[in-house]
């Protein structure tokens, strides 16, 4: 059989060889500037934050729509604009015709 103290090397190897490979596998945070976006989940709520002085955009392209609850944002925009054209010309020249034809609700 191999000498005790031989043994007690080894055993000293392999767990200084255990102890080396977890710390080199062990994840390093990194550190996040202010500038950069984050997305956040808390108590089940999901947060877009912006960095610093920036605008978060949502964007969809060939016929894809942006949809809140099953609302389509880009047509709640084009309403909203139709309808404000109609109460800014109501304000400049009122009748009781444009009442009931220019809003679109």
């Amino acid at each position: 059989m191999a000498d005790p103290a031989i043994r007690t090397v080894w055993k000293v190897l392999i767990v200084l060889i255990c102890v080396c490979n977890t710390l080199q596998n062990t994840r390093q945070k990194r550190q996040i500037s202010p500038q950069q976006p984050k997305i956040i989940t808390t108590d089940g709520h999901l947060v877009f934050q912006t960095g610093i002085n920036h605008n978060i955009t949502f964007k969809s392209t060939a016929g894809g729509y942006v949809n809140v609850n099953g609302e389509n944002l880009v047509s709640m925009v084009q309403l909203v604009k139709t309808n404000k054209q109609a109460i800014d010309e109501l304000r400049a020249f009122p009748t009781e015709k444009d009442l009931h034809t220019n809003f679109h609700i």
